[in-house]
C-alpha cells in the first residue's frame, strides 16, 4: 500500500484541480484511517497551508465535524479528506 501512495496522490491532486471528489477504494478499516492521514502527510509535505482538498469552508464544516467522535477522522475531515467504513460510528 505504501508504495502506490505517491502515484495515488498524484493522481487525486491532478483530478482535484477541477473540483472533482475522488474515492479511493483499500481493503480494510485500517488501511482507510492510514491512507487518509498518508494523504494528509504528502500535502504538508507539499508545502499547502490550506488543504486542496477542501471544497468548503471550516466554518460550512464545523456543525458536521463537532458531531464526530472518532480523532482520526475529525483530524482528516479538516483538511478535506474523509473515509467510510461499514462499522464507523460518527454519532
Amino acid at each position: 500500500m505504501k508504495a502506490m501512495m505517491n502515484p495515488t496522490y498524484t493522481s487525486i491532486i491532478q483530478h482535484a484541480k477541477e473540483g472533482k471528489a475522488t474515492l479511493v477504494f483499500v481493503p480494510t478499516q485500517k488501511h482507510a484511517q492510514l491512507t487518509s492521514l498518508d494523504m494528509v502527510l504528502y500535502s504538508n509535505a507539499h508545502g499547502r497551508e490550506r488543504s486542496q482538498f477542501h471544497q468548503c469552508t471550516k466554518e460550512d464544516l464545523t456543525p458536521f465535524i463537532k458531531n464526530v467522535k472518532e480523532y482520526t477522522l475529525i483530524h482528516v475531515l479538516t483538511r478535506g479528506i474523509g473515509y467510510v467504513y461499514e462499522v464507523l460510528n460518527l454519532i
